[in-house]
């Protein structure tokens, strides 16, 4: 007789009955927890064609601060005080595919420094501008995207009047900015300004939306770019996030990233928040900008009397610099993309210690497919000229500084 053949015989004998009733009684809380989840309204139910007052408001303002993060109040903080800081994460030599994330501390999930109100007041002009329309949008066939828009407010609020209790605060309709003396209405419905627009106006930070789908893929559910170029953002809405890379030429994404992307923050647990830094260059300071050098090189060539050439426009040329941060949505399980943008002129470089060199070596340790895809392919030798004079220059200065 064989062992199975044994053990089916004697099942009664050789598993004790505890054992089935304990089986049985973690199947059927499997069972009631599914049913259960699938029946609770979101905390953000919305309803856009009637004015009422949702279960968004209660959660803000009667939960408990920052539930899934650890974050330490800083009662005295002033963006005065802080100068800004570009982060600079580059790396010199062979260029290496990765997705060059690291971890993030809580504290630092939204930070803000001098330029705070006069970004803040920029952002304002810019939405009134160029219409929120075209730059708040949610996938309209995507009955979750709202929920997805509401919540990443939800997070970001509850962060704000926890970290920076002397700039934000909570009110009995919403949240009040201090120093720009605006109250956000957060209880009525419909929204009269979308969830996103007060999440990048307080923020400081555009944001991008993610669904992980039950496939496995991420798709942009919303958007919310005020700095971020000025082109229609809408027709990125319901893609995939490797089909809008592969759109945009990002080189080796989809042969070498995209599931590894994919499977990662499909994983990502809500208490983990990460970071990365990305550059380019632009011409111009404007944060708003679409004038890359190599496509602006290509327009002026046509114009007549032009005399801008690839050495000239170094003098215009702006390193433009996202400071991103992402984590997971713990009720909508969506990914919140968001980051916020620097522009510095790539002389001002030369007030930061060893970064022109940094720069000189990382820039010859590029491919060509990535100093195009940084839009800087046609100038590259113009600005290693520039970073190799910032370079020579603080290394005499600190050479003669040794011997003072």
């Amino acid at each position: 007789m064989g062992i199975f053949e044994f053990v089916a015989n004697n099942i009664y004998y050789t598993v004790p009955i505890p054992v089935y009733v304990a089986v049985l009684v973690v199947l059927l809380c499997q069972v009631f927890r599914r049913i259960f989840i699938s029946r609770r309204p979101s905390i953000m139910e919305s309803t856009p064609l009637a004015h009422k007052t949702s279960d968004l408001s209660h959660y803000i303002l009667k939960s408990d601060s920052c539930p899934a993060l650890q974050v330490t109040p800083d009662t005295t903080y002033s963006w005065r005080d802080k100068p800004q800081e570009v982060p600079r994460e580059i790396k010199p030599g062979k260029y290496f595919l990765t997705m060059n994330i690291r971890k993030l501390d809580p504290n630092d999930y939204i930070i803000f420094d001098e330029r705070f109100l006069s970004e803040y007041r920029e952002r304002q002009a810019i939405i009134e501008n160029v219409g929120p329309g075209k730059i708040f949008v949610a996938d309209p066939s995507d009955g979750g995207a709202l929920d997805l828009c509401e919540e990443t407010l939800v997070v970001t609020v509850d962060f704000l009047v926890t970290r920076y209790p002397s700039m934000f605060r909570k009110t009995e309709r919403g949240v009040f900015c201090i120093d720009a003396g605006e109250e956000y209405d957060l209880v009525t419905r419909p929204w009269s300004r979308h969830p996103l627009e007060i999440t990048c106006l307080l923020s400081g930070e555009d944001h991008i939306l993610i669904r992980c789908c039950d496939d496995g893929t991420l798709r942009v559910a919303a958007v919310g770019l005020v700095y971020s170029l000025n082109i229609d953002w809408r027709s990125f809405i319901g893609k995939e996030l490797g089909s809008i890379h592969k759109d945009a030429h990002v080189p080796f994404y989809e042969s070498a990233l995209q599931k590894s992307v994919d499977r990662y923050f499909q994983k990502l647990p809500p208490d983990k928040l990460i970071s990365r830094a990305n550059w380019l260059t632009q011409v111009g300071p404007e944060l708003r900008n679409d004038n890359f050098p190599d496509k602006y090189l290509e327009l002026v060539s046509t114009l007549p009397g032009n005399t801008i050439t690839p050495e000239t426009i170094v003098n215009d040329l702006y390193i433009r610099v996202e400071r991103q941060a992402m984590r997971k949505l713990p009720s909508t399980n969506g990914v919140v993309f968001k980051f916020r943008v620097y522009a510095t002129n790539i002389w001002d470089l030369e007030q930061e210690e060893g970064i022109p060199r940094r720069f000189a070596d990382h820039i010859r340790g590029l491919p060509e497919p990535i100093l195009r895809q940084k839009h800087c392919l046609e100038c590259a030798d113009c600005i290693l000229k520039a970073m190799d004079f910032m370079a020579e220059q603080q290394e005499k200065e600190k050479f003669m500084n040794s011997y003072d």
